[in-house]
């Protein structure tokens, strides 16, 4: 066992204890630490004990302490109070049992939290609140002081992704100039988060300049620094910054101004999430001061106990008067040993006796002019989503109608959010990308949109890989939602809405057609192929198919056409059914022409009704079929004989039989005209090629036009037949009192 331990206990200048322990279970060896503005203090610790059978899992994460004394008249120790972070078994010599020790703040507990999260219509304070308690800290572990309270303003969507507790709070308070240290308070360590150089602490250290060699009396009983010097920097001239916001698309968000007069140089930055122009103005105001702060570091030694980041000194007795005055102490590197109380007499390895240089301390400092504001830097980068994420389409319904806001964005689930949300809660309202947008010179917008249905999955992209910036750049298939293309139909591309409403473009040769669909009285309309592809989206939903190539409208209700003209050009036949009533309203001149046979056949009523002039003009023979009898009522004399009815009867024939002569030359003449015609349609074809057959068919349909007028006299010459039997019969009739009538078909 050691000799002397209460010697040693009563001359050690540092010491080291674990809550659950007792003080005198470890001696401090040497040390090596270091500790700097918004960053944990980390001390590794050699340690010496009498106790081999310490429990070194049982020591991971308990309250433990370490103080330093630099032995001046009425000094204070300074100590640090954190949490053991590592504890290593090393060696065991002499009774000594050699450990090594990590400490480190308690904050250190926000960086073993490791995950991703989404912060809904938060300020950064109540976010900053909920980490805290989160990881286990009370009001009693935090002082904030801010001189002036910001403006907080809520954030739609704030998105931790894969970083820590501590790189999350980090990274959000360098760039709002927030910056925090460590103090010991009443025998407690708190964080102190501060936004302005007045929320230090009034008290300095003093420390005394005596440069290195030079003999001095006062050791013991001041402090001193024993080395002090100046880096001075080049600063930038301005810093501009510009951001983009899509809620505010038509604002360019901008701030500039000047850091240094005579710097050289400009700083663009561009996204950094501001809203608006007065939030580029604040923090292109913190980036001046972050970089102000830095123009003259100052960089010392000192043998004194107590210099701690985020508090002041103020060093006297320098030869050069500007270096003597007030600073913040903004970083601190502490080396220290008593290894050659412990270790005198004892044979120890080479790792722990390589840098025994005895007794000893030594603070190299990081510190700034008292007058200056300080500002972090930015040292945490933006976490980048790389690539796509996938997410699901959120909704408070049942997902039958899509849910989205005025600006047509969409709540989505994320699959790393850790917290449960209740419906339309799980994030803020996000855009979807189109391949069509844009506005019109009026001011109202252009493009496409396909409504995304609650439960969709979604492939999201981020601007610029920013986690708070998602916009949703497609919808994808999986095992529950199928594709509208398979292998069944690969030669088809269908747009099919969640109404059954569809659209297919059918690509296969031979069978190419388009296909449009709804389910409301059965209703499509195909252009080129029939609809017959088993494995057509709208042939399913429907009954009915045709097998007619070209276009094909069908429907269980109604057909309107509402145009200012109508042009329909039949190059073949046409047929019209109608299985009920069919109606014609011409609310002015109506002309129909038929060059061939025109039949018209209504199984039920048939009404032309014109408002004004109809002409209906037939070059040709005109039929006309009543499915009932049609009857015309003539009076005829009593006294008439029945030979002179003979005699009207024959003569009516012959005129019937001239009529069907004329009829036939009518017929025969109209077969040429139809050739004729046939002959124009194919000059018109023609026409299109060249000018000049145009010009040759020209003659043939002036031919065609002659024979339309020697059949048109022919057709007169018969009905003047027709009218001179007619006259005859008049003659032949007898007026009767006795109201006999005889019926004439």
């Amino acid at each position: 066992m050691p000799e002397n331990n209460d010697s040693l206990f009563s001359n050690r200048r540092y010491a080291f204890s674990v809550d659950g322990l007792s003080p005198q279970s470890f001696e401090v060896v040497r040390f090596d630490g270091e500790e700097a503005m918004s960053t944990l203090y980390r001390f590794d610790l050699l340690l010496a004990s009498t106790d081999s059978d310490i429990d070194e899992g049982a020591l991971i994460t308990q309250t433990a302490q370490f103080s330093l004394n630099d032995g001046v008249e009425g000094g204070h120790p300074t100590v640090y109070r954190g949490l053991v972070q590592s504890f290593i078994y090393q060696y065991q010599i002499s009774g000594w049992t050699f450990y090594r020790a990590t400490l480190t703040p308690k904050l250190w507990l926000l960086d073993t939290f490791y995950l991703s999260e989404i912060y809904l219509e938060k300020t950064r304070p109540e976010i900053f609140l909920t980490i805290m308690s989160n990881a286990g800290f009370t009001f009693d572990d935090v002082d904030v002081r801010f001189l002036e309270i910001p403006d907080h303003p809520r954030r739609e969507f704030i998105c931790q992704y894969q970083e820590s507790y501590l790189t999350f709070i980090a990274r959000w308070t360098e760039r709002v100039g927030i910056y925090w240290w460590f103090e010991d308070v009443d025998g407690k360590e708190k964080v102190v988060f501060c936004n302005n150089r007045m929320g230090h602490r009034e008290e300095a250290l003093l420390l005394h300049y005596r440069p290195p060699g030079e003999l001095d009396a006062l050791i013991g009983k001041q402090r001193r620094i024993q080395s002090l010097e100046l880096e001075a920097r080049n600063l930038p001239k301005t810093i501009v910054i510009r951001d983009y916001n899509e809620q505010r698309a038509g604002m360019a968000i901008m701030g500039t101004t000047t850091v240094d007069p005579n710097g050289s140089g400009e700083v663009h930055i561009f996204g950094e999430h501001l809203q608006n122009n007065d939030e580029a103005a604040q923090f292109v105001a913190l980036r001046a001061e972050g970089f102000r702060c830095r123009k003259h570091i100052y960089r010392g030694s000192s043998t004194a106990t107590g210099l701690r980041c985020g508090e002041f000194m103020t060093v006297q007795g320098h030869p050069r008067s500007r270096f003597n005055q007030r600073y913040l102490v903004t970083g601190v590197r502490h080396r220290g040993s008593q290894s050659g109380l412990l270790l005198e007499g004892l044979s120890v390895p080479v790792e722990i006796d390589a840098n025994r240089s005895g007794d000893f301390y030594l603070a190299e400092i990081t510190a700034i002019p008292a007058n200056v504001q300080f500002r972090p830097e930015i040292t945490h980068p933006w976490p980048k989503i790389e690539g796509t994420m996938t997410g699901f389409i959120d909704a408070e319904g049942s997902g039958k109608y899509a849910e989205l806001n005025e600006n047509g964005e969409y709540k989505v689930q994320l699959p790393y959010d850790i917290t449960e949300k209740s419906a339309k809660k799980a994030s803020a309202w996000i855009r979807m990308a189109s391949p069509y947008a844009g506005v019109d010179d009026g001011g109202s917008g252009h493009g496409m949109h396909f409504p995304l249905h609650k439960g969709a999955e979604v492939l999201l992209s981020f601007r610029n890989g920013n986690p708070d910036k998602p916009v949703i750049i497609g919808a994808v298939t999986n095992s529950i939602t199928p594709n509208m293309v398979t292998n069944e139909n690969q030669t088809q591309s269908v747009i099919h809405t969640a109404g059954g409403n569809s659209l297919e473009f059918h690509d296969e040769e031979g069978r190419q057609g388009i296909h449009f669909f709804s389910p409301v009285a059965d209703t499509q309309f195909s252009l080129g192929a029939p609809l017959l592809s088993a494995g057509s989206v709208s042939a399913a939903a429907s009954s009915n198919s045709t097998t007619t190539e070209g276009i094909h409208f069908e429907t269980d209700g109604s057909f309107t056409i509402a145009a200012m003209d109508v042009l329909s050009n039949v190059g073949g036949s046409s047929t019209i059914n109608v299985a009920g009533a069919a109606t014609t309203l011409t609310e002015g001149a109506f002309t129909l022409a038929t060059l061939g046979l025109t039949t018209n056949a209504a199984i039920g009523g048939n009404i032309n009704f014109s408002l004004a002039y109809n002409f209906i003009q037939n070059i040709g023979p005109a039929y006309e079929y009543n499915a009932t009898a049609k009857y015309r009522i003539a009076p005829v004399a009593v006294n008439a004989t029945v030979s002179q009815i003979d005699a009207v009867t024959t003569k009516l024939k012959n005129t019937v039989t001239d009529v069907n002569t004329a009829l036939n030359t009518i017929n025969s003449n109209v077969n040429k005209v139809v050739t004729d015609v046939t002959n124009v349609n194919n000059a018109v074809t023609k026409m299109q090629d060249t000018a000049t057959s145009v010009k040759n068919e020209g003659t043939g349909i002036t031919s065609c036009l002659s024979r339309i007028f020697t059949s048109a006299t022919h057709v007169a010459n018969s009905a003047a037949k027709v009218s001179v039997t007619a006259s005859e019969v008049k003659t032949n009739v007898v007026s009767s009192t006795s109201g006999v009538q005889i019926f004439m078909p």
